[in-house]
């Protein structure tokens, strides 16, 4: 029975990370179009002198959406909201949520198969421990 609920539970937050993840890619497709007629980019390649400026925006648009819904959503973001998971964070504060908001992008970014297969066998992520984040029945 146990194991059940623990398979729903890695359901239930993988959904809610994969609903956040195209939301936030639809908005990084609005964003990119605006490129396409030389809007956003060309000033960030400029004041970042790199070509890539895409992948700026990307990651400071990601910092954002997880920042906006861990302080000012208190954690509840739309993913989370439509397969209705809730977290339970130790604290809410601004250094909380810009430590979740690197850790949760280091963690889908650059460890995505580390944070995948930890998520597998523990049915949490390595940060919640971290962080003192447990997720509500």
């Amino acid at each position: 029975m146990k194991q059940v609920i623990e398979r729903g539970k890695t359901m239930k937050r993988f959904f809610a990370t994969l609903i956040d993840y195209v939301i936030l890619s639809i908005i990084y497709t609005i964003i990119f179009s605006l490129y396409s007629v030389g809007i956003i980019i060309k000033y960030v390649d400029t004041v970042f002198q790199i070509s890539d400026g895409w992948l700026v925006v990307y990651g400071i648009l990601a910092f954002l959406y997880i920042f906006v819904q861990d302080y000012i959503f208190k954690g509840r973001s739309l993913g989370k909201r439509f397969v209705k998971l809730k977290l339970k964070y130790k604290k809410n504060t601004i250094g909380f949520a810009i430590k979740h908001s690197l850790l949760k992008i280091l963690a889908s970014g650059a460890l995505w198969p580390i944070t995948l297969i930890y998520y597998c066998i523990r049915h949490k992520l390595f940060y919640d421990g971290i962080l003192g984040i447990e997720e509500i029945q």
